[in-house]
């Protein structure tokens, strides 16, 4: 499968080389939409002050029909959803502690089982590609593969963040504690000003010793495509970069099984 990304070189004065920074990710080349990047193409030649002239390709057979090709005959390419950042942020999302705060206090205080995933669908998606809620509801999640968020409401949206708003204090109490051997220096004294400095932890930055973006421009080249027959759907993960391994490898992260899950397809009678 062949994919289409915005990219230009940016110099990395850690490395010193440069490296490809990911501007846009157009999708799976058969996905695309000829028309709309046609029109950005001549509006960027309008600003520039060019002109493009558009040229038909006839082309034998699409990209999806030669994948489908290569498919045994039962076996049909659904799509291809992206994999690499939801799960790091997921695994970093159980690591921090956060989803047994708030299961903690769902089973305590009785609130719907769904909250926790609902803020986790949520957080990922600020950390990745911002949306309101009515967006990850409705666009983002068919967009990435978090199996466990993929049954959520949108009503589930508003009111996990009313808990999250009423039980705040709880879970960062939870996390600072899970996160608290950090701050251990060997060191006899600090002197710091409590009127400007503050304290965050930004845990795939430190592990990596990378920006976000640039860990992120790494996870996102990790997709997985959906298939079915006509008993089963199962998602296969794509093949790793060099630059993926470096990164989950120091985010102590294993890299996912080759086929990620298989569910069986019921009928209604």
């Amino acid at each position: 499968m062949e994919y289409f990304q915005l990219a230009h070189n940016v110099w990395n004065q850690q490395s010193s080389q440069a490296v490809a920074k990911i501007i846009h990710n157009f999708g799976r080349a058969d996905e695309l939409d000829r028309g709309s990047l046609i029109r950005l193409c001549k509006s960027i030649a309008r600003v520039c002050g060019v002109e493009v002239n558009e040229i038909t390709v006839p082309q034998e057979k699409s990209l999806a029909g030669r994948d489908q090709d290569l498919l045994p005959g039962e076996v049909k390419l659904i799509q291809t959803r992206e994999l690499g950042t939801p799960m790091v942020l997921e695994v970093l999302w159980e690591r921090l502690g956060i989803a047994s705060a708030l299961k903690n206090i769902i089973k305590q205080k009785g609130y719907n089982e769904a909250y926790e995933r609902t803020l986790l669908a949520m957080t990922a998606n600020r950390l990745y590609e911002p949306e309101s809620k009515l967006g990850v509801w409705d666009r983002w999640l068919s967009k990435v593969h978090l199996p466990s968020c993929q049954d959520l409401k949108l009503d589930q949206m508003y009111e996990a963040m009313d808990f999250l708003q009423a039980h705040s204090a709880t879970v960062e109490e939870a996390v600072f504690f899970r996160t608290a051997h950090l701050f251990n220096l060997d060191v006899d004294l600090i002197f710091y000003d409590t009127t400007t400095a503050a304290f965050s932890l930004e845990e795939a930055e430190r592990h990596c010793q990378l920006p976000w973006e640039r860990i992120k421009d790494d996870l996102s080249s990790l997709q997985a495509t959906e298939f079915q027959t006509p008993q089963f759907q199962f998602f296969q993960r794509h093949e790793p970069s060099r630059n993926l391994l470096s990164t989950l490898k120091s985010l102590d992260i294993p890299m996912p099984k080759v086929v990620l899950n298989i569910n069986p397809i019921t009928t209604e009678t």
